[in-house]
């Protein structure tokens, strides 16, 4: 019985990564899809052969990571829930170029490598994305039940009240604290904007009072505006 590898994901521990990897279940009729020479040199990291329609994304980190459109402009999105016990479903779409670093609920991630199906002679390799787990330690982690808002993307709650934010400072900042400007924008009614927030300051997303928690520069922006990044919101 022939397997469809576009349901898969693989976890790439340290000792396979160099190696054609046991754990790989990617079989075709018993022939395996062979990593290439710069799959996955770093660890942890994992792969992903996209999913079949009704298959639910799989989870990562603590949340669930759907990757889409292979070999374009590759689409990250990322969603689970936040604030508190009950919960709302966050979901947020990073910036998903090559070395671009975004948070999970338990740790960083970052594209690695986004390819469409490649041809090698008679023999087609599948579309696959690469995302290199905890490629920064320098860089903080979400608090438990946080949500982030990138810099460059957009996060929703619960479907709607679509939040976009921007920081109003531009590089080189000297070491003064940063601040941003964040955008709500629900879908049925009217939408609001927030200026001027630092860590600590509250705003409202939606019906949600929000904190922002800190702002993280993934990137080190000699000069310029600085677009890398997150602003981590703790909701009420």
């Amino acid at each position: 019985m022939r397997k469809n590898p576009l349901a898969c994901l693989v976890l790439l521990l340290a000792s396979s990564c160099a190696t054609r990897p046991a754990s790989v279940s990617v079989s075709d009729g018993g022939a395996s899809v062979e990593p290439s020479l710069d799959d996955c040199h770093e660890d942890p990291c994992v792969r992903s052969y996209g999913r079949l329609l009704g298959d639910r994304p799989p989870v990562v980190r603590g949340a669930d990571v759907d990757i889409t459109n292979f070999g374009g402009a590759c689409r990250v999105q990322v969603a689970w829930r936040v604030g508190g016990e009950r919960g709302v479903r966050f979901q947020a779409t990073p910036p998903s170029q090559v070395g671009v670093v975004f948070p999970l609920p338990d740790g960083l991630a970052k594209m690695r490598y986004c390819w469409g199906v490649r041809t090698m002679g008679d023999h087609s390799s599948p579309p696959v994305a690469g995302l290199l787990l905890d490629p920064n330690p320098s860089l903080p982690r979400l608090a438990r039940g946080d949500a982030f808002i990138p810099l460059r993307g957009e996060a929703t709650l619960d479907g709607d009240l679509y939040a976009s934010a921007h920081v109003e400072q531009t590089a080189p900042t000297h070491g003064a604290p940063l601040s941003v400007s964040i955008g709500i924008k629900p879908t049925r009614s009217k939408g609001a904007s927030f200026s001027g927030l630092r860590a600590g300051d509250g705003f409202v997303w939606g019906s949600h009072p929000a904190t922002v928690v800190r702002i993280v520069v993934s990137t080190n922006v000699i000069a310029g505006s600085i677009e890398d990044g997150w602003v981590e919101v703790s909701l009420s």
